[in-house]
Formats: structure tokens, sequence, C-alpha cells
């Protein structure tokens, strides 16, 4: 197996000057670079990136922190933050953490000492919470924001309230949202817009929850929200709308009811008959990781507070 220093004989020069030039190339004249590179190719060295960052004082990995491992939507953005770490030739490792207790905290700081950055996904812990960690390295916040940190978000809220007008301009006067968990950051801004555009669109909203995201609390309350009287229903999550679409047409066939025919059917917004609000999780991991590897590399800028939009699919 070929050396660094087979590379720095074949190339004429000393083997501090090969690492180098390997490791930090802008740092080296061009023709010096040329020529390490081109023996470093002729003998089909490649050098390790785990010794090149630990000799600049890294790890080469990168944390993404996640509070469960049971909800779908983190998955692109996991898909996303790994394939950007890739290119970049850094590693990903999944931490679960909910961040509700001091151990938790505890826990979250020691691996800030093992890693070059993090990738938090905390979208229920407490801002006081959050504010109190001391990271000792490079931390970028996912799907939630709060002054001083950055954090790259979606703006779902405005594709829920652009979901509600196209509700209204379609005969829907009473609407219900069936919120999320509880202290959920995106949540409260899905609230705090709708509210404010039933009010400008003289609806009536039913703010319901908050429930956790799951098929199985979606078909638990799917008789009490029918009981509100609402003629159609935004769930928090697509989880929520097919577990309470299972038990609506559940309820309907019992009853002797086409589901597909009756007029008292309530529709549920987010099942692939209806819209739903559509997220690029991809883009979120990617976008994220492109923020951490800026404050990696040294960045001193102000934090970035990114909100990328969200789609409403009509079908």
């Amino acid at each position: 197996m070929k050396t660094l220093n087979d590379v720095a004989v074949l190339a004429g020069v000393s083997k501090s000057t090969a690492s180098r030039a390997l490791a930090r190339p802008e740092l080296v004249a061009p023709a010096t670079l040329q020529r390490v590179v081109a023996a470093a190719q002729q003998l089909g060295f490649v050098p390790n990136r785990a010794a090149q960052g630990l000799a600049r004082g890294r790890t080469g990995i990168i944390a993404l922190v996640l509070p469960t491992i049971s909800n779908v939507f983190f998955v692109p953005i996991v898909a996303g933050a790994q394939e950007a770490a890739q290119t970049a030739g850094l590693q990903v490792t999944i931490n679960i953490n909910p961040l509700t207790n001091p151990e938790d905290i505890a826990r979250y700081q020691r691996l800030s000492q093992e890693v070059d950055g993090i990738l938090l996904v905390a979208p229920h812990t407490a801002d006081e919470v959050l504010a109190s960690l001391n990271s000792r390295v490079p931390m970028v916040m996912i799907d939630r924001e709060l002054a001083g940190f950055e954090s790259v978000s979606v703006d779902s809220a405005s594709a829920f309230a652009e979901l509600m007008v196209g509700l209204v301009e379609n005969g829907h006067q009473h609407i219900a949202y069936v919120g999320g968990p509880e202290n959920s950051w995106q949540n409260a801004q899905r609230i705090a817009k709708m509210s404010a555009t039933a009010a400008s669109c003289a609806a009536k909203l039913e703010i319901l929850g908050p429930y956790p995201p799951s098929l199985e609390d979606g078909f638990a309350i799917a008789e009490s929200v029918r009981e509100t009287g609402v003629s159609v229903v935004i769930p928090y999550a697509r989880d929520l709308a097919l577990g309470m679409h299972i038990k609506l047409r559940d309820s309907e066939q019992r009853a002797g009811k086409d589901s597909c025919t009756s007029g008292d059917e309530l529709e549920v917004v987010g099942y692939p008959t209806q819209p739903m609000v559509q997220v690029d999780g991809l883009l979120i991991g990617e976008t994220a990781f492109g923020l951490l590897e800026r404050r990696i590399a040294g960045s001193q800028d102000a934090p970035s507070v990114l909100r990328l939009p969200a789609t409403v699919l009509w079908t």
C-alpha cells in the first residue's frame, strides 16, 4: 500500500508539503500542487480523511439530533443531510434525543464534544431549554426558529392559510384544524396564520387538539371531530388525516352509506383524494447542512434564518 511518504518522494517535495497539498491545496503553489496530485494519482494514493480531520482538530462527523425515529417527516430530511454531507466528505451520525430532561441535556453536551457540528430537530422543546444549550460546536436548528440561532424551517403556516382560502372559495364556511403536539413551534405558527385567514374570509375555524401526529390518534378522534358540525377538517399531519379517513369511512359503511356519495360526508384534507400540503424534506436537509458546513469552515456572519416554501397540491 502506497503511503504519503511515497507521494512526497515521487513529487520531489517534503512529506509535510505533500500533506498540505492534499489537505489544504489553497496553501500550496499551483506547480507544487500539480506535481503532488499527479504523484498521488500515479501511485493510487487515497488520503485518509479522518486523519486529515484530526490533524486540523476535526472529526469529520456531524450529528443529526432527532426527537424520535417514529415520525416519517424526518426521513427525507435525514436523506438530504446525508447526501450533502457525503458530497462534502463528511459523515452523519443520527442521535435520538427529545431534550426533555436534565439527562437529555447532558447527553447533548457530551455529543457536542465528539462531532464537528450539530443539526438539531427539536420541534417541541421549550425555548428556554434550547437557549440554555451550551453547544461547543456550530449548530443549526431544523423546522423551528429561535432568536440568535441559525435555522432552516418550512413556511407551512402560509401554505395552510392558502389551503383555507381555497376551501372557503369552494363553499366551506365551517372548518376544523386538528392541531399537532403540545409545544410544537410549527403548530403555533399555523394556528396564528389560519386564525387570521379565517377572520379575513369570514369563515368559522375550530381549533382542536393538541394531538400526537399518529394514525391511531386520527382514528380515535374522528367521530368527535364530526360532531363539531364542520364540513372539512385540516389535520396537522398526514397520519392524522389517514386515521380519520379510515374511521369515518368505516362508520359510514357500517351505517349503510356510500362514502363516495353521502351528502353529509366530512372531508379530510391530506388524504390522497383531497388537497394536501407538500414539503420538500430533502431540500430542508441539504439547506441545513449547507449552513452548518459554512459555520464549521469558520464563517462569522450573523445567524441565517431561512424559511423554505411549502406547496399546496389541489387534487
